[in-house]
């Protein structure tokens, strides 16, 4: 699933030309690794996390009409900040994975696969 986002371009560009982020898209979860200068980090988290409206991206794009099914709701959470020794991806890329297992296994071509069981066994803690 492809969402348009509601931003300006501007923003877009600016985030992808300043930071290299690697989404990697699979069914239940939607996985964001954003590697770059500290600045150009904290614009892209406040992107994410406080600018986007994330249930709403997903109201505006549900046109099947299937409202008798339970859904969980949409939303984005920080699971792991942090530095590392090597940036391991170099430019903007999307993955559009079938299975997790697929997804599971962009990681590990990365040799990143501890970030696919980060986000796989996070626990939200806001309940």
């Amino acid at each position: 699933m492809s969402a348009a986002l509601p931003l300006p371009a501007s923003s877009l560009k600016l985030m992808v030309a300043t930071s290299f982020p690697c989404a990697v898209i699979s069914e239940g979860i939607n996985i964001i690794v954003v590697e770059g200068g500290s600045k150009s980090i904290k614009r892209y988290r406040k992107l994410i996390l406080r600018r986007i409206n994330w249930a709403e991206v997903v109201n505006d794009n549900d046109d099947d009409g299937d409202d008798d099914e339970e859904k969980p709701p949409n939303k984005c959470m920080l699971v792991w900040q942090g530095s590392v020794a090597k940036s391991t991806f170099n430019r903007f890329s999307v993955h559009e994975c079938i299975t997790k297992a697929a997804a599971r296994k962009v990681f590990a071509d990365a040799r990143v696969g501890h970030y696919w069981v980060l986000a796989v066994n996070f626990i939200d803690d806001e309940f």
